[in-house]
């Protein structure tokens, strides 16, 4: 399992918006991960109910050396202690993330290859049959959309 900073967290949220193209076949699956990753994010932390000194004598087994109820000053030794450790629900979202980031751009090359070939072909039809059924704003459609998923426009 994955753990994830909140500051990593962010910024897989933000990797997320580069993600949800319009043409991507799993947005409604990135949307909803994006919209749970925010929710979490946004939710308070818990607070400690106790601080721990960490066990700096070798000798000794035990991890924690003292307990202590009021909040001492900030030391690399001290660690707050929960009554339930906090929850994590977003861990292991990273190799989701990197998967929809592959099949993101196994649809970015389709796309590609498809609007290569709408010119391609398009260009054996005739001229009239190019004019009647717009062929050019086919073509321009998918480049629009091709740029689009590419992040290749400047809207």
């Amino acid at each position: 399992m994955i753990t994830l900073t909140r500051e990593e967290a962010q910024q897989v949220l933000d990797a997320f918006k580069v993600a949800t193209t319009h043409f991507a076949k799993d947005r409604q699956e990135i949307l909803a991960a994006r919209e749970t990753l925010r929710a979490r994010l946004s939710a308070p932390e818990p607070e400690p109910v106790a601080w721990g000194v960490l066990n700096t004598r070798p000798t000794e087994r035990q991890t924690l050396m003292m307990v202590m109820i009021d909040q001492p000053p900030p030391s690399d030794f001290v660690v707050p202690l929960y009554l339930a450790p906090p929850q994590r629900e977003w861990q292991g979202l990273m190799d989701e993330l990197r998967r929809l980031h592959e099949v993101n751009a196994e649809l970015v090359e389709a796309l590609e290859e498809a609007t290569e070939k709408i010119a391609d072909w398009g260009a054996y039809a005739g001229e009239y049959f190019q004019n009647k059924y717009d062929l050019q704003a086919d073509i321009d459609k998918a480049k629009a959309a091709l740029a689009k998923a590419t992040g290749e426009n400047n809207d």
